[in-house]
């Protein structure tokens, strides 16, 4: 079965001793799948709300701008913002100086409030605004000219912040399915590419040896129920509440998801025979309609004549179940 805990209550009420085995394939999916959540999680946490920071500055400086209009900027906590926008004023009060020599004093003292907190940034700002520089100092005229460029061309540089945080967010992204890969299905290429990713993201490795040593518990042949608690050093405090969910899960039903090594009490090798632990899911479809259908049919035999129908086989009804208790259940 897989880990719906309503099917694994009612197969423990009407069938005790029976041995319930958890599918392999669902296991491993319910990890992979809350992985790929925590993935996106840390994604995020790179961007941090930058890049709609990002955004927000740029419509607001051109609403000032064209308006005269200041919008709203409570809602600037992260740093670069902040800094971005006190040279961004330091640019306004140096458009309104209309002395040449001035103008030229306060803008290489602006150039050295920029390289005082980003010189590289600084080196960006000066090779942006080289094309536009005059050549033998500012004149009057010139100052027409050249004001209107100091703005946009930090705009451009806010432009240019927005983008490498977003490459480097993709970047990221890329590996993150390459992350849940299982290592027998990798090609020489991919091996090379997960190297290179986990070099650039070492904080990432945790969740790499974490995946591969799950994958490797259902390729080996022993006996007993291993345990999974070796999951627990991929949670943080800020983890995905999937992820949290999902290791927790993986955990308490760890003897039901390798009961499938008790197989070889009964000479079944189930290396060689899929189906001992992974179940068919197109079978699962099929039920699943059924139950659907089930829903407007009056008894259960109905439903047990439905099922019979769609899966081609008997189905029979556990005399556990008294009539009073179809009623209830129903």
């Amino acid at each position: 079965m897989d880990l719906n805990p309503s099917l694994e209550s009612a197969l423990k009420a009407i069938f005790p001793d029976t041995i319930i085995i958890i599918c392999t394939f669902h296991a491993e999916k319910l990890l992979v799948d809350a992985l790929i959540k925590e993935f996106n999680r840390l994604a995020r946490k790179i961007d941090g709300g930058f890049v709609s920071g990002c955004n927000k500055l740029r419509e607001i400086t051109i609403h000032l701008e064209k308006e005269g209009i200041l919008g709203d900027l409570s809602w600037i906590e992260h740093d670069t913002h902040s800094k971005w926008y006190a040279i961004y004023k330091e640019i306004q009060v140096l458009d309104k100086v209309d002395d040449p020599g001035a103008f030229t004093r306060g803008y290489e003292a602006l150039l050295g409030t920029i390289s005082s907190w980003k010189p590289r940034i600084e080196l960006d700002f000066t090779t942006r605004l080289a094309p536009y520089m005059p050549k033998r100092g500012f004149t009057m005229k010139g100052l027409k000219y050249f004001k209107p460029k100091l703005k946009t061309t930090w705009r451009a540089e806010l432009r240019a912040m927005r983008k490498e945080i977003m490459d480097e967010k993709k970047e990221f992204s890329k590996g993150r399915y390459l992350m849940v890969k299982k290592p027998k299905e990798f090609s020489r290429k991919e091996k090379k590419k997960l190297r290179e990713y986990l070099s650039a993201h070492p904080c990432m490795r945790p969740y790499r040896e974490a995946i591969t040593r799950f994958y490797r518990l259902f390729e080996r042949d022993r006996r007993g129920t291993p345990s999974l608690d070796f999951l627990g050093a991929i949670l943080q405090e800020d983890s995905h509440k999937k992820l949290k969910a999902a290791v927790k899960t993986l955990q308490s039903k760890a003897n039901l998801i390798f009961n499938y090594r008790k197989l070889h009490e009964i000479g079944i090798n189930w290396q060689d025979l899929k189906a001992a632990r992974v179940n068919a899911e197109h079978v699962n479809t099929r039920l699943n309609k059924v139950a659907r259908n089930a829903c407007g049919l009056r008894t259960f035999e109905s439903a047990r004549f439905r099922a019979e129908q769609f899966l081609g086989c008997p189905v029979f009804l556990s005399p556990r179940f008294k009539a009073s208790e179809v009623q209830v259940h129903s």
